[in-house]
Order: C-alpha cells, then structure tokens, then sequence
C-alpha cells in the first residue's frame, strides 16, 4: 500500500503502512526497509507525506496517524520527531498529511483536520503555523498534497474546497 513517494540521488523513497521503503532509482530494485507498525521511534502509523531535502539527503515523514513528523538521516536514522503524541500531552499535529521541503531546508507540512501549514526548520524548531478553516481566499479545508517551489510558491490540495491552491511566500513565512 504505497502512500508517498519522494528521491534523493540515486534512491527512491515510498511511504507504507509499515514504515518506508527504499528503491533504486535506475532499476527499481529493492534497497532497504526502515520501520514497523506502532508509535516508538522508528516505528510508523500510516505515514502518508514524504520528503527528501535535496541540500543534505534528510527525509521527512508525515507518520499521520501517530500526530507527528519524523525526520529522518540518508540511512534512515530517526533525527528527531515533532508532534509526540501520548496519553495526556496533545500533539502540535492532528493530521500531517502532506509534506515539503523548501530550498533552505524549512519543512511545510499541511495539517489536514486542523486546516493549517506548519512550518518547522531542519533542526525541528517550530518557526510557523498558519491557516484558517473557510472556503475563501487562503482559507483551508482539509488541505492534502503540498509542494514547494525554488522560488517559495507553495503548491496546496485544498481537498474540501476542490481547488489547488498557489501562494507566493516571502522568505519570512507568517
């Protein structure tokens, strides 16, 4: 049940119910597996997004269903998550879906249930979030898919509204 699929080099990367997978990029042999069913660090819960940062090989995960971003080295190494949820602690997620990378490595992630971009640094420090529910001019509703562009235009499935959605981001993100 492939989700996601992002590349970096030679290497192709799909999200899966169980974590990801890696291929190579010319043959499409089977590399690697990293992750199994659950909420523990490398471990996964329907990770949807993915991405590659294309300055240094990190891969970031929308591991949905856990309410987090995982991001992860080149080897597939947990570097850090963002959006931990346990038993009495809320997540700063409650649907990572979608997943960017910008071309100075900041991290855009649509949040399909709470219809908002939040915006993180390759260090996981939480820098932005923004949006707001509505069928408007930059208004969201269940915001999916998500890419960014070398010159910031941001690229958003407004799923609900039935629309895509471009925007043209300073370098300072609200």
């Amino acid at each position: 049940s492939p989700f996601g699929v992002a590349t970096y080099g030679d290497r192709v990367y799909v999200t899966s119910q169980d974590g990801v997978y890696v291929f190579d990029a010319d043959e499409g042999g089977y590399i690697d597996h990293w992750g199994t069913k659950g909420s523990k660090a490398g471990q996964y819960d329907f990770p949807n997004g993915i991405a590659a940062d294309s300055n240094n090989g990190n891969i970031y995960v929308a591991d949905s269903l856990n309410r987090r971003v995982v991001a992860l080295t080149p080897e597939g190494k947990v570097r850090w998550m963002l959006g931990v949820f346990s038993e009495g602690n809320a997540s700063v997620f409650q649907l990572p879906r979608g997943i960017a990378v910008g071309p100075d490595g900041r991290i855009f992630v649509s949040d399909t249930h709470s219809h908002k971009i939040v915006v993180v640094d390759p260090d996981c420090k939480l820098l932005s979030i923004f949006g707001q529910r509505g069928t408007a001019d930059a208004q969201l509703s269940f915001p999916e898919g998500i890419a960014i562009s070398p010159s910031y235009r941001l690229y958003l499935a407004d799923r609900q509204n039935d629309r895509v959605q471009i925007w043209q981001l300073s370098e300072d993100v609200p």
